[in-house]
């Protein structure tokens, strides 16, 4: 990949530890122009390997949809509340059912 690689110094709390020390990365996919930005960690090597897996994930996202884990999770997400919603609506009727019945 053709990445553009920086690290800059962060922002917000923490102190002198973030102002001091340039352990935010800047990620930049040159040839998609797709960009990404880390500071989640104290640390510069967790937060670069945090960037190139979200840069990953946007990639693909955009690109290689069908091979996107985000797109997996959202559509597994998205089935388990359907076939949720389809059990709750069952068993509401069947108990309805067996109410008007019992009158």
């Amino acid at each position: 990949m053709d990445l553009i690689e920086k690290f800059v110094k962060g922002q917000g709390k923490g102190g002198q530890a973030v102002n001091k020390t340039s352990n935010k990365v800047f990620l930049q996919h040159a040839p998609s122009g797709l960009s990404v930005e880390c500071h989640a960690t104290r640390s510069l090597t967790s937060n670069r390997s945090q960037a190139r897996k979200l840069l990953q994930d946007k990639y693909n996202s955009i690109y290689n949809p069908s091979e996107s884990k985000t797109i997996k999770k959202i559509e597994k997400l998205q089935k388990t509340k359907k076939n949720a919603a389809k059990k709750t609506k069952r068993k509401y009727a069947s108990i309805s059912h067996n109410d008007i019945e019992e009158v």
